[in-house]
């Protein structure tokens, strides 16, 4: 199928771009806000899921890597991290802030938010 179905080959390369954006170190730090039983009960198979997929996926493409197959996208998308991430860092404190109830929170919130969707563009 990943050889000859057109929709096939789309849906892998858009999973493959998705999976290449996803950062489990960020999406750590978010978990400082979550429930401690919450995080016990999802993050470990949330984490092991996205191994699984990533493993499967190389397997279907054949290639060693996310993006193995296209340097210029990996290129260009490991680009955006240095400017992303220090967003994402600064929106898990700005959301612990403004649910504390500090209201000055609420605009650099906002802007981060719109910041990380620019950047992230189709998987925002």
């Amino acid at each position: 199928m990943a050889a000859a179905w057109p929709f096939f080959q789309s849906l892998l390369s858009t999973l493959e771009m998705a999976l290449y954006k996803a950062d489990l170190g960020v999406a750590e730090r978010y978990l400082r806000l979550v429930e401690p039983e919450l995080r016990e009960r999802f993050w470990p198979g949330i984490a092991r899921e996205h191994d699984l997929v990533v493993g499967r996926l190389l397997e279907i493409t054949g290639a060693e890597w996310l993006l193995g197959d296209s340097p210029p996208l990996q290129r260009r998308l490991s680009h955006r991290n240095p400017w992303i991430d220090p967003l994402s860092h600064l929106q898990v404190e700005l959301l612990a802030r403004s649910r504390a109830g500090r209201a000055e929170a609420r605009e650099p919130l906002l802007a981060t938010i719109t910041g990380i969707a620019a950047g992230m563009r189709n998987t925002g």
